[in-house]
């Protein structure tokens, strides 16, 4: 089995990189910090980005309200199970 090989690219400030790849392709950070926090957590958990401690921080902030507005958005009248 092959391993596999990851590049982490570092991101040194907000607003200032744009992503060269996947579903944000062409957005900057910080508007994708605004749209899916969740998303910068999840690369820089999969060893696939480098974020620099202030993203880190700025996507932690925002990802449980953009998450409970996704829930409420989403599921709102299917009782009152969240």
């Amino acid at each position: 089995m092959g391993t596999k090989n990851k590049t982490r690219l570092p991101i040194v400030s907000l607003g200032t990189e744009t992503f060269t790849f996947g579903k944000y392709q062409g957005c900057t950070v910080d508007e994708v910090i605004m749209e899916n926090a969740g998303y910068i957590m999840w690369l820089q958990g999969e060893h696939i980005v480098h974020f620099s401690q202030e993203i880190l921080d700025r996507a932690e902030q925002l990802e449980p309200d953009q998450h409970r507005d996704y829930m409420l958005d989403n599921y709102a009248g299917y009782g009152d199970n969240f």
